[in-house]
């Protein structure tokens, strides 16, 4: 069984949650079929564009946490450019007190990062297998 690879996208002032979504996901599979992609933890001599580059276009789910309305995009929106082909899956968690994903996010599925809405995703993640 191949892995599946999820790309986090998130601005770095949002790092630490990004380090600890993937701690918990990590925590809740059994199965250690999931990679989890965090700038955090690329190399510190990695060129990180190409570290960018070539992780998002090998990711089979690209992940984007949207905390803030007002969060920086332009790296984000930048991934999901190089990500983006129609077929693999496109997913946000943003903060239940916004109210629609950021324009480029627009199209693809958003869950509130409520207890109902992760609960959600958790379930097409590891028992539906929607991803």
């Amino acid at each position: 069984m191949t892995k599946l690879r999820i790309f986090v996208s998130h601005s770095s002032q949002y790092g630490e949650i990004a380090k600890r979504l993937k701690l918990t996901l990590q925590a809740l599979e059994l199965t250690n079929q999931l990679e989890i992609l965090i700038s955090e933890e690329m190399a510190g001599a990695q060129d990180w564009r190409k570290w960018i580059d070539q992780n998002v276009k090998t990711s089979d789910l690209f992940l984007l946490l949207y905390p803030h309305a007002e969060m920086e995009m332009g790296w984000c929106n930048y991934e999901l450019g190089r990500f983006y082909d129609e077929i693999r899956p496109v997913v946000c968690i943003k903060n239940v007190d916004i109210s629609s994903p950021p324009p480029a996010f627009k199209p693809y599925q958003c869950y509130d990062a409520s207890q109902q809405g992760f609960l959600k995703f958790l379930n097409e993640l590891f028992v539906t297998g929607e991803f």
